[in-house]
C-alpha cells in the first residue's frame, strides 16, 4: 500500500527579459537609465561608467534570473519615464 503523489509539471516562460547596454543617449548628469520596452527591461549605461566585462557578467546573471522566473516586472501604470502618472 502506497501513497500516490500528484504529478505536477511546472513550466515557466519568462514574461520579460533584462539586459544592460551602453548608450550615448543617457542624459547628462546620469550614469544609467532604465527603459522598459515591450517585454524587455533595458538598463542603458553611459559608456565608460562600467567595464565591458562587468556588463557581460551582469547580463549573464540577468539572463539566468529571467529564465528561472526570479526577475519579474510588475504591471504598473507608470509614465514612460518610470514615474507614477498623476
Amino acid at each position: 500500500m502506497g501513497v500516490r503523489m500528484a504529478e505536477t509539471t511546472a513550466t515557466h516562460t519568462p514574461s520579460v527579459t533584462a539586459r544592460i547596454q551602453f548608450s550615448d543617449l543617457v542624459p547628462t548628469g546620469r550614469s544609467m537609465v532604465e527603459v522598459e520596452v515591450d517585454d524587455a527591461t533595458v538598463y542603458c549605461v553611459r559608456p565608460g561608467e562600467m567595464s565591458e566585462e562587468l556588463m557581460a557578467e551582469f547580463n549573464e546573471h540577468m539572463a539566468h534570473a529571467t529564465r528561472s522566473g526570479r526577475w519579474l516586472r510588475p504591471d504598473t501604470h507608470d509614465a514612460p519615464d518610470g514615474h507614477p502618472q498623476d
